[in-house]
């Protein structure tokens, strides 16, 4: 039951984080601020400005991600004979 409660609650974080991408990279660039994170070498800043704190790059990630899971899920019901 915990399992598949979690389960359903990370699908439901997944959802509102596709339709707004936002939301994530608010809450890191929160969590940067608060922590007072410092970066000493700009191709590493540049690094997480690009990836993590750049909406439109999660919403591709989470999409190559689905695309995975969906092709693992359907691999695994082929090799299962299901």
């Amino acid at each position: 039951m915990i399992n598949k409660k979690s389960k359903l609650k990370s699908q439901l974080i997944q959802q509102k984080v596709q339709k707004n991408p936002k939301l994530l990279t608010d809450a890191y660039k929160e969590l940067l601020d608060e922590y007072k994170v410092d970066y000493k070498d700009r191709d590493i800043k540049k690094a997480i400005e690009d990836s993590i704190l750049d909406p439109d790059k999660i919403k591709q990630q989470q999409q190559q991600q689905q695309q995975q899971q969906a092709m693992q899920q359907s691999g695994s019901s082929m090799s299962t004979g299901q």
